[in-house]
């Protein structure tokens, strides 16, 4: 039987992982009985939530279920190519500082905010991403949250920068050969009579250790 392959990427504004499959009914119906699943013609594969209760399951059932290296890239911003990042919907409006003054205005298309942020000091509209890049400080500010307030809208500020500086700690599913914290151990704290929610801390700080650096060997 053809080795099942598995990815992650961004699908549709959220992270999900992939798994490629032969066409086999029997397959097939094992994936959708791990988990809730997709079939994306677009990647033709199955995708499930990317966590790492999802991955496990899908090892566990498949164990010869290999990473996929020859995965496209993701979008990166340069100049004005399409960048991966949470659309705007009908109850927000997000402005997400990319650079010290600098904002990216996302919000579905109303007359006025357009009028205002028009107004603002190198205001342009990114026609590949569909949204506003403008500079903002306090007057800017205060307009936004008038036209907001005046709409119902909820306005959300969010700091790219700072969300950049943290590193997010890799998932089972991105660490090639993962390694899980050894049976005898979580055994022992059973018997220590350690609650749930200690094991659990003590597994996840394990497994983050012993998969530092996932080249080296035991």
């Amino acid at each position: 039987m053809e080795t099942l392959k598995y990815y992650s990427k961004v699908h549709r504004g959220e992270k999900r992982l992939f798994v490629q499959s032969p066409n086999n009914a029997a397959v097939t119906a094992k994936l959708k009985e791990i988990a809730p699943c997709r079939w994306s013609q677009t990647e033709k594969a199955w995708h499930f939530e990317a966590i790492n209760e999802v991955f496990k399951k899908l090892k566990a059932v498949f164990p010869a279920m290999q990473p996929l290296t020859a995965v496209a890239a993701q979008p990166a911003e340069v100049g004005s190519k399409k960048v991966l990042i949470e659309p705007a919907n009908k109850t927000t409006v997000r402005a997400v500082q990319y650079e010290p003054g600098r904002y990216r205005i996302l919000a579905v298309f109303h007359p006025v905010l357009v009028s205002i942020l028009k107004t603002f000091p190198y205001a342009v509209f990114d026609r590949t991403n569909k949204w506003w890049r403008a500079a903002i400080e306090e007057k800017q500010k205060k307009a936004l949250e008038d036209f907001c307030k005046t709409e119902g809208l909820q306005l959300i500020w969010q700091d790219e920068q700072r969300t950049k500086a943290v590193k997010p700690k890799p998932s089972a599913f991105e660490i090639m050969n993962y390694r899980a914290c050894p049976d005898a151990l979580l055994e022992k704290l059973e018997v220590m009579r350690y609650s749930q929610n200690t094991i659990n801390v003590y597994k996840q700080a394990f497994e983050e250790f012993i998969n530092y650096y996932p080249a080296k060997k035991n």
